[in-house]
């Protein structure tokens, strides 16, 4: 039997076109496709996307024109730095959290997001005294403020009156 002796050629990378970028010559395996539309765009350009609706606070959808199709956070963590990866995990985090349910830390320093339900399940006292899970500084659960001894939330509004306008910063 003849041994074929010609040398096998390496098949060349099928080449892509990403449509954000339009760079044509993106080879497949660099291109990222969106599980449930199956739109593809070269990775560069999902993380560059990813990172732009994060800073917007936008949900995170498909880079393509009016596609409604969400971006799973797992299947895009490997595209994302560290910081970004913490970012979204963050935003995940504040949306399983209903709106009546936040308290943020009034520490401005951590601002931490808590659940309500969750600090009243750390403390059974009838107290409102509580600290934030993340700078343990104190605060009350009453007024969002920090912790005011002996003073009632409308007393320590009164003797801090400036106190509400670099809060809502």
């Amino acid at each position: 039997i003849p041994m074929d002796t010609a040398p096998r050629r390496a098949k060349p990378a099928r080449k892509m076109t990403c449509a954000i970028c339009l760079d044509d010559d993106v080879n497949a395996d660099q291109m990222f496709t969106v599980n449930k539309c199956g739109h593809r765009f070269c990775s560069e350009c999902v993380k560059r996307h990813i990172e732009v609706r994060l800073l917007e606070g936008s949900v995170m959808t498909c880079p393509q024109f009016r596609c409604k199709s969400e971006l799973n956070f797992y299947r895009c963590a490997d595209l994302l730095t560290p910081k970004l990866r913490e970012i979204w995990r963050q935003r995940i985090r504040e949306n399983s959290i209903p709106f009546e349910e936040r308290v943020y830390c009034p520490n401005p320093k951590c601002s931490a997001l808590m659940r309500v339900t969750e600090l009243s399940k750390l403390n059974k006292e009838s107290a409102v005294r509580r600290c934030c899970e993340k700078c343990s500084e104190p605060f009350c659960t009453n007024c969002k403020f920090p912790w005011h001894d002996n003073l009632s939330c409308d007393d320590f509004k009164i003797m801090h009156p400036n106190l509400r306008e670099s809060e809502l910063k």
